[in-house]
């Protein structure tokens, strides 16, 4: 019996080694100079100063970022076990390969990406957009914050947007956008005034002080899993000629996780010279679904 104690703390320190050893930090080079070289030559990348590979691991960092963002929400305690590690994902120049540095989960993270992007089959990704103008006080009500995304399907944003237009809002539906992963892409509209039947008459004009400079959302997008796909998009009043760049001041910036066939709704904040009772924008994202690319089939040159 007496030795039962000294037992307990072999088999407790035993136990934390081995959940300690789960959770440590792995890294791994993982070579993708394959997928630049089929985007070059299916010609669906675009010229700038971000290559397919930096942009990938730009899209995949701001991706870990939120998600070890919304589980400090969950487990703020800094010692408390079972908090996911910071990782690393940094694209080697000049060579198309990206270090990355983290937990397993980390390394199968990119490897369904990277699986995904080797897909023979080339795919687009249905991407709807809608602007919402709505006081502040309909965006609090509906616990919309300024850059965090908030789930919505179609009964949920419809709730949003029939408060929001009764209170003297506006809404606009932007272009639909077929996304090619890694690809940027931009989507822009005139402006962001008067838009939805609420401007009929005098007494009924949209809340706030209509803006005069456009509204442009930029974004890209890669698959996680045949029906799931990460995007980030970001909606500011001015966008880098080279897309691949992202706006030095947006009015939004933001990385989620979506399945085909749901949305989001995201508040994007008020520019800094705004009037106090200016309307916030929110941002209705549905990812609609994934589409399928019939490749032309190369001609074979006959042999004489």
């Amino acid at each position: 019996m007496q030795n039962v104690k000294p037992m307990r703390c072999l088999l407790l320190l035993a136990s934390l080694y081995l959940s300690a050893g789960a959770s440590a930090q792995r890294t791994a080079v993982i070579k993708l100079r394959d997928i630049a070289d089929a985007m070059d030559q299916a010609g669906t990348d675009v010229a700038g100063n971000v290559g397919p590979i930096a942009r990938l691991a730009r899209l995949v960092t701001a991706h870990s970022r939120e998600l070890l963002r919304q589980q400090r929400l969950v487990n703020p305690l800094p010692n408390q076990r079972g908090r996911r590690r910071k990782a690393v994902f940094k694209h080697h120049e000049p060579t198309d390969s990206m270090l990355v540095s983290g937990d397993r989960e980390h390394l199968d993270l990119m490897d369904s990406m990277v699986e995904q992007l080797r897909k023979p089959a080339a795919r687009q990704l249905r991407l709807q957009c809608t602007l919402v103008r709505m006081s502040k006080a309909v965006a609090n009500d509906h616990g919309l914050l300024v850059g965090r995304a908030l789930p919505a399907n179609q009964v949920r944003a419809g709730k949003v947007i029939k408060a929001a237009v009764a209170a003297k809002g506006t809404l606009h539906n932007l272009p639909e956008v077929l996304a090619v992963p890694l690809v940027p892409f931009r989507i822009e509209r005139a402006s962001a005034g008067r838009t939805s039947g609420s401007d009929k008459s005098d007494d009924k004009k949209p809340v706030g002080t209509p803006t005069a400079q456009p509204v442009r959302l930029r974004g890209e997008a890669a698959l996680l899993e045949d029906d799931q796909a990460i995007f980030a998009v970001q909606l500011a009043a001015e966008l880098p000629k080279d897309l691949t760049l992202l706006p030095t001041n947006p009015l939004l910036s933001c990385t989620m996780p979506l399945v085909a066939g749901s949305g989001v709704l995201v508040r994007a904040r008020v520019m800094k010279d705004a009037p106090k009772n200016e309307a916030v924008v929110v941002v209705w994202l549905r990812f609609a679904e994934v589409v399928k690319i019939k490749l032309p089939t190369p001609k074979l040159e006959s042999s004489k």
